[in-house]
């Protein structure tokens, strides 16, 4: 079989991940025109903006089915299939003028969606082993947080041209068809064999372990903290005087740099336990919030939003790569679906955390500080668990 250079293998799998992120991201400037076009539709408050959460609300419904089905009918197959979909269904609504119809289309969008970042994720799972499946992952994360920057700047430059612009950007995804055809192929035993367990019981019940429901349990958290800041820091901002909608996208692409340096951390960090990994990124994001909370300054707080989401930037990763740790083959998918549903439950979740913090604390900013300590808490928790446990039997590198 051709062999291509790792390096063309790892793009492949890593850009389809950065749909998901386009697919809210480089429609949030172009919201309020959205707004203005479908001013007569009934309901249109609500309406309008699930065309930007559809998609992620599908993901978090969907993904555990994606992996299921990938793990049936093989997941660069359904991959490819999603791609080609995905692309297809993005642009409709450039010739649609039904907002009701063009949610429809969002809907499908995000059934794709739940697939590509299922099955381009386990496919890096399978490829790759140990640092550089490490490695990859930590890159995938990093390369989500930078494009989320990359695309509300190109949604503001389509939307230059109408509401519609932005959803040619959709059309990429058949690019990454391109990749992904070319430059994967299906895992035989020969690349497989080195992190493949032995074939056991891969029903739900094997799959649905008290250790993976635990590690969706705490990424589901983990998604809660990583989302409050893309969401809420401009509320803060707005808090301490700022009110530049350009100041404040810098101060967000700023902190969103954060999460690029804790990937980076995340590898020099993966030979040491999970409890200990994630004690140190909770305590960095939870020192973030509770900074928030106390600076009167935009510098400032900028500063502290960098520090949280360089805790971010640790988390993810390592989340990810435990929960992929020893599982056999047959079962990735189904793994992997169920992750990327309880992540995707916390992004939801995020956007009521702040508001609910804030009504119970009387302000955004010490709502901030009741994230802090809750933060700072799961970090102390993970802490105990270090001891607990034999860190070297259960370090991320142990298999």
């Amino acid at each position: 079989m051709r062999r291509v250079p790792v390096g063309l293998v790892a793009t492949a799998l890593l850009l389809p991940s950065t749909l998901a992120v386009m697919g809210t991201a480089i429609l949030g400037p172009v919201l309020p025109d959205l707004f203005k076009h479908f001013a007569d539709t009934p309901h249109v408050d609500y309406l309008a903006p699930l065309v930007l959460t559809m998609p992620s609300i599908c993901i978090a419904l969907f993904s555990t089915l994606a992996g299921f089905v990938g793990d049936k009918i093989g997941r660069r197959r359904f991959l490819l299939v999603a791609l080609t979909a995905y692309g297809f269904v993005g642009v409709a609504p450039m010739a649609l003028d039904s907002l009701v119809v063009i949610l429809v289309s969002r809907f499908v969008l995000g059934l794709t969606e739940a697939v590509i970042l299922t099955m381009s994720t386990t496919m890096i799972v399978d490829y790759f082993k140990g640092p550089e499946r490490e490695k990859w992952l930590a890159y995938q994360t990093a390369l989500a947080a930078i494009s989320a920057v990359v695309f509300s700047l190109l949604g503001g430059m389509f939307g230059g041209l109408g509401w519609r612009g932005p959803f040619i950007a959709y059309s990429s995804s058949l690019l990454m068809f391109l990749l992904v055809w070319l430059f994967t192929h299906k895992p035989d035993s020969s690349d497989i064999s080195h992190n493949l367990k032995p074939v056991r019981d891969t029903s739900w019940r094997s799959v649905l372990t008290p250790r993976l429901i635990g590690i969706c349990a705490i990424s589901g958290f983990a998604s809660v903290i990583f989302f409050t800041l893309p969401i809420d820091l401009g509320m803060a901002l707005h808090a301490v005087g700022l009110r530049n909608p350009a100041a404040i996208g810098g101060v967000m692409a700023v902190s969103t740099l954060g999460i690029a340096a804790g990937t980076l951390l995340f590898r020099v960090l993966a030979s040491r336990p999970p409890a200990t990994i994630l004690a140190m990124a909770f305590g960095l994001a939870g020192v973030g919030f509770v900074t928030i909370s106390h600076v009167d300054d935009f510098r400032l707080m900028a500063g502290a939003a960098f520090v949280n989401q360089v805790g971010c930037g640790i988390a993810l990763p390592t989340l990810l790569t435990w929960s992929m740790r020893d599982l056999p083959f047959e079962a990735r998918g189904r793994s992997m679906g169920i992750f990327q549903s309880s992540f995707a439950a916390g992004q939801f979740f995020s956007a009521i955390a702040i508001t609910a913090a804030a009504h119970a604390a009387g302000g955004v900013l010490p709502g901030f500080q009741i994230l802090g300590a809750i933060t700072l808490g799961a970090a102390l928790l993970a802490s105990i668990a270090h001891w607990a446990i034999k860190p070297k039997a259960d370090s991320l590198t142990a298999t």
